[in-house]
């Protein structure tokens, strides 16, 4: 937003009475600005508060996060994220210089009250600065006032509360419209802005927060927005006894379910770690003592007020099913791969973290844990696939002077070894070890654990000594020496943090540790006009069916701290498994009668005939070939054009929410018509036979397909493989040669089909055309010869690309939509199989469930392409060489069927083919749907497997599916929509 400058100088007064002069015609001395003194030096080791101020080579800081400021990568001036949480205020002591010319822009000095000095010069594309004198005599105009979810850049000027203030640099800019950080008033306002000085003219007031209107809560009208201090405050939630009493009935009838159906570790196999019981009791004293006055709501005490209880339980285990229950895991596992290996250090942060330097605001300091460098633990649970990272553990120096790695490719298992050897490391453990033959480091930088104990722990992950230290103050020994009621007066959480996860006598620590989150962070959250009891009894009052809109907001909140994600933070991991969670959650508790529990099965919604009758306790059905079945066909695809709008808006969704651009259903018909009419080598996509009910094994072929992909890539609404896998917090450019580690051109296929192979051209050159949507997400990935790229580097995401103000002026050119970031070829940068090359790289995952390597796109050349047409095989797409332009699948806008055209020529080859110890694909999806389409999740937890693992029992030696309850509640979703 700007405003018309007035012409004559002025004098503009500071926030500390630093009144200074400008004017066009001379130059700005600093000493009119700056009378600092230098602050002590910065101290890596130290921890900071709030304004702290440290001086580093002349210039003075002051922390604006306390959290971070002592981290490593943001030391002042040299750390890589250092201007997230220091604020440059200015020269200090004899290092001054001595004039700055208004317009000069060569020096990115700020003043002491976070004015930049440069951006003083912007004011010829915002408002002149001059306008803003702090003389009550004059009435100065002030600038427009601050608006929510405005889009604001670096250096705009706003008004609020008769201040100006001005938008910081990126990446803080992204924040500048956010409720949180509303100038002068949001809880995080400094971080995003910078305050300027005061103005006394006519202004408009800040607008009003857009206002909740719920039927069953008192809201302010939408039509007559009040005053921000006449907005309807959000209520306190009434606690029910009655409602309570209803909830807690209604799970102990169907405790076994829950234990059964919803405590399953990978989605299959009830979970070790979390079941009824701890929940239940978890529950009870979470709503009968609560923390701090805040208690776990279960409903209010009208009519139906249970279920607003049960919607909030529903809401809190679909969040834990995606965190922590799939795994069946209460620690925090090992997971973040640091080249290639997995840093014992990881127990002091992952992601470049540092867990024990979470700490609380300066009004709960007094609450935090203390850091004891002497404390020594050890994790009880772990990640559980083959060579899986044991336990994480903490220890002083003098214990460990430095820390290895997990070595999850040692065989442990060695009996013949001279002495023998076994895996002793954790229970059931098959190959790994810890190596601490070197010191490794973690993302951080770190390499010993000490005073490293304070990972995430609990159903939702508690972490660092703030979270751990209000368990304690509110529930634990401290409350109790302190003289506050205490739950568990004789358990330190601050002593031993691990008692969450290790307690045999208190279970429902681990359930009460993220039910504590929930009240705090959830049932607390009001930002921006969402406020989660409004939202919640609006999702209730509305028929508990609002297409997701509910349960997509919460776990914004939970993955990415907002409603309405990507949040200038990224995608929301799971978005489609989290909703498919709380949807298998509701169903099962959320029932028409509380007093009579009966759920329908699949086969009463579908009113299934077996066509051959439901098989026997034991008998198998013999592996056969599939019929096809025409009849059948018309009637799968006279189904999917009866909904084929709720397919677009339903399935075919972008984070879950928004309909995707590049999966249509117009694309889906064509590519299935296409594999079903012709297929491949006389092979065909399955729609079923001609039996009454044949059609039902096509639709849930097709369901199982749909599942699949909206994991794979719809939700990510990419064609093109994205650029994912971060090699020493970068994404290198070679990552179009393959991620983890692998080498797509040489992804062979068998000496038998060897001929199909497509060449590997060096000279080859192509650039994807999808690619991540995240603020600041790489590029598309390319490849091309040495002659072109001798060398590669990454994609910088965190450039400003976007620049007007800059000689010559600088915009974002890489991708359509892109806000930051760039290619930065420097100097070349390896990716995790040490390449720093692109020639020969232009096999990367393409389509609907990602077709890589030459083996597969020879494949399709040499039954569908120009190459089956050059030999004399009937060709589907005689002109188009998918060896010559694999791209063609992503880039073709007159074959829009072939992004999923290669999904489903994977589908016939590896699914509809899979016969391996007994399970048959066929077989099994005949004895589903002649089963009542009701199974616990067998069948599709097993597709789940062949499509991630390779198998349908994993981990079988690779790992655990990635996604796996995401994946069956896809599965039912589309099954639901067909219904």
């Amino acid at each position: 937003p700007t405003v018309t400058p007035t012409s004559p100088p002025v004098d503009i007064t500071l926030l500390e009475g630093i009144t200074a002069s400008f004017n066009e015609e001379e130059p700005l001395t600093a000493q009119d600005l700056f009378d600092k003194e230098c602050g002590p030096p910065f101290d890596s080791k130290a921890t900071y508060s709030k304004f702290e101020v440290v001086s580093k080579e002349g210039l003075n800081f002051s922390c604006s996060l306390p959290s971070w400021c002592g981290m490593p990568n943001f030391e002042p001036l040299d750390g890589k994220f250092w201007k997230v949480v220091w604020v440059l205020e200015g020269p200090c002591s004899d290092s001054r210089p001595s004039e700055i010319s208004k317009n000069d822009e060569s020096e990115d000095l700020v003043s002491s009250d976070n004015v930049p000095v440069d951006s003083l010069s912007n004011l010829d594309s915002q408002q002149s600065k001059e306008e803003f004198k702090n003389d009550e005599s004059k009435e100065i105009e002030c600038p427009e006032p601050w608006i929510l979810d405005n889009d604001y850049e670096e250096g705009d000027l706003v008004e609020a509360q008769s201040q100006i203030y001005s938008c910081k640099p990126f990446p803080y800019n992204g924040w500048c419209g956010l409720e949180a950080y509303e100038p002068g008033l949001g809880s995080h306002w400094s971080m995003a802005w910078e305050a300027v000085g005061k103005c006394n003219g006519k202004t408009t007031g800040s607008p009003t927060k857009f206002p909740t209107s719920v039927p069953t809560i008192a809201a302010e009208s939408h039509d007559h927005p009040k005053k921000e201090e006449e907005s309807a405050k959000p209520f306190e939630p009434v606690k029910g006894e009655t409602s309570a009493k209803e909830v807690f009935a209604i799970l102990d009838q169907i405790k076994d379910r829950i234990d059964n159906e919803i405590f399953l570790y990978q989605g299959s196999e009830p979970s070790t770690v979390y079941r009824y019981q701890g929940f239940k009791s978890g529950l009870q004293v979470m709503f009968d003592s609560g923390v701090a006055g805040k208690f776990f709501y279960l409903g209010d005490d009208s009519s139906n007020g249970y279920l607003y209880g049960l919607v909030n339980i529903a809401a809190f285990l679909g969040q834990s099913m995606k965190e922590t229950i799939q795994y069946d895991a209460c620690d925090e596992n090992s997971w973040d791969l640091v080249n290639s290996k997995y840093p014992l250090s990881n127990a002091c942060g992952q992601l470049g973290q540092s867990y024990q330097d979470y700490h609380c605001s300066e009004e709960e300091k007094h609450m935090e844990c203390p850091v004891d460098p002497n404390m020594s633990i050890k994790g009880v649970t772990h990640a559980k696939w083959y060579g899986a990272p044991g336990p994480l553990f903490c220890g002083p120096k003098s214990e460990y002077p430095f820390t290895g790695y997990w070595d999850y490719g040692y065989e442990c298992n060695n009996p013949w070894a001279d002495p023998p050897e076994y895996c002793t490391d954790y229970e059931g453990q098959r190959a790994g070890r810890y190596d601490n033959t070197e010191p490794v480091e973690n993302s951080a930088g770190r390499t010993d654990v000490e005073g490293c104990c304070w990972w995430g722990r609990g159903v939702i992950q508690t972490t660092g000594i703030c979270n751990f230290g209000k368990l304690n103050y509110f529930l634990g020994a401290r409350a109790a020496e302190e003289g506050r009621p205490s739950r568990y007066p004789t358990i330190d959480f601050c002593k031993d943090p691990e008692i969450i996860c290790s307690s045999k006598e208190f279970t429902e620590l681990k359930w009460i540790a993220g039910m504590f989150y929930w009240v705090e962070s959830l049932q607390s959250y009001n930002e921006r006009g969402w406020n989660y009891f409004a939202e919640l009894h609006r999702f209730v009052d509305g028929g508990m069916s609002d297409g997701g809109s509910f349960i997509n907001a919460v776990s914004g909140i939970v993955n990415r701290g907002c409603h309405d994600p990507p949040c200038k933070t990224g995608e929301v991991d799971g978005m489609s498994e989290r909703f498919g969670n709380f949807d298998k959650v509701l169903s099962l508790t959320l029932l028409p009668n509380k007093d009579e529990i009966e759920i329908p099965t699949k086969a009463e919604e579908f009113s299934v005939e077996s066509p051959h009758g439901t098989p026997s306790e034991g008998h198998d059905i013999k592996p056969f070939e599939p019929v096809k079945g025409e009849t059948s066909a018309k009637e799968v695809f006279a189904i999917l054009d009866q909904i084929k709008d709720r397919i677009d808006n339903e399935i075919f969704l972008y984070q879950g929410s928004e309909p995707s651009t590049v999966y249509r259903y117009q694309g889906f018909k064509s590519g299935l018509q296409v594999m079903f009419d012709s297929g491949v080598a006389g092979k065909f996509f399955y729609l079923g036979d001609d039996s009454s009910n044949g059609y039902l094994y096509g639709l849930v072929n097709i369901a199982a397909f749909l599942g699949q992909s909206m994991k794979e890539t719809i939700q990510y609404d990419a064609c093109d493989e994205n650029s994912w896998d971060l090699v020493n917090s970068k994404y290198p450019l070679s990552n179009a040669c393959g991620q983890l580690g692998q080498s797509y051109q040489d992804y062979h296929c068998s000496e038998e089909e060897k001929h199909m192979e497509c060449p590997v051209d060096p000279n080859m050159s192509i650039k994807g055309v999808t690619h991540a949507k995240w603020y600041g997400a790489p590029g598309p990935l390319f490849c091309g010869p040495k002659s072109e790229y001798p060398f590669t580097g990454y994609w910088d995401y965190g450039y400003e690309c976007n620049n007007p103000w800059a000689d010559p002026p600088e915009y974002c050119t890489d991708y359509e939509g892109q806000r930051a970031g760039r290619y930065d070829n420097t100097e070349p940068v390896e990716n995790s199989a040490g390449r720093t090359d692109v020639e020969g790289c232009c096999w990367w995952g393409r389509g609907v469930i990602q077709t890589t390597g030459i083996c597969n796109f020879g494949k399709l050349n040499y039954f569908l392409g120009a190459r089956a047409a050059e030999e004399g095989r009937p060709s589907r797409y005689p002109t188009i060489d998918f060896c010559k332009d694999p791209e063609i699948i992503c880039s073709s806008k007159e074959f829009t069927e072939l992004k999923w055209i290669a999904g489903m020529f994977y589908w016939v080859e590896s699914l509809q083919s899979y016969n391996e110890r007994g399970w048959n694909y066929f077989a099994e999806l005949h004895r589903f749907v002649d089963g009542g389409m009701s199974d616990g999740g067998s069948f599709i937890n097993a597709v789940s497997g062949i499509v991630n693992r390779g198998c349908h029992d994993p981990p079988c030696g690779t790992g655990e599916v990635d996604g796996m309850s995401e994946r069956a509640g896809n599965f039912e979703k589309v099954l639901s929509t067909f219904s």
